[in-house]
């Protein structure tokens, strides 16, 4: 995975990530607490996560997010709203469904967005995550989304969001 967290604190920078199992889940919870209010040990921080895309993966990493320690809340979110109830459905819990089209806005009672939408859309999203300041986690698989994803490192670096391309569901 080479490096989300280290000795307590955020990459800022893009880090290529593959064959890591649940990474969408394990990721997004981390990239989230730098943002997170310090708990105590008898607490334990609640992360909001948008899921894009309601498709089979973006159902998939519902499901492994929901499961995660710390995750107090997923949003799937599709530009067709039936699409995101449908992957919800399997979910259930503190799962909700949100209507998200690329180009709008990251929601502002969002901690981590873990992205599963192809192409230009994934670019797009990740985009809005960066402006939003919100952390970011792609499982985008295309050469050439990954590298224009790649080539956000800067932006990313810039506005001290964590970026992490190319994680993998297993």
């Amino acid at each position: 995975l080479g490096c989300v967290r280290t000795g307590g604190s955020s990459c800022r920078r893009v880090v290529p990530a593959s064959g890591i199992g649940c990474a969408m889940a394990t990721v997004a919870a981390n990239a989230a607490a730098p943002r997170l209010p310090v708990s105590t040990p008898a607490e334990e921080p609640s992360v909001t996560v948008l899921v894009l895309g309601g498709g089979q993966v973006g159902a998939r990493a519902a499901r492994y997010v929901a499961e995660t320690d710390g995750v107090g809340g997923v949003l799937v979110g599709d530009r067709r709203i039936e699409v995101a109830e449908r992957a919800v459905a399997g979910v259930g819990g503190s799962c909700t469904p949100r209507t998200w089209s690329p180009g709008a806005p990251i929601p502002a009672d969002v901690d981590v967005v873990a992205c599963a939408l192809p192409g230009r859309a994934a670019v797009t999203a990740a985009r809005a995550s960066i402006a939003a300041g919100v952390p970011f986690v792609a499982c985008a698989d295309g050469d050439e989304t990954i590298s224009t994803l790649l080539d956000l490192d800067g932006e990313a670096a810039r506005a001290g969001v964590t970026l992490v391309v190319g994680a993998g569901l297993a």
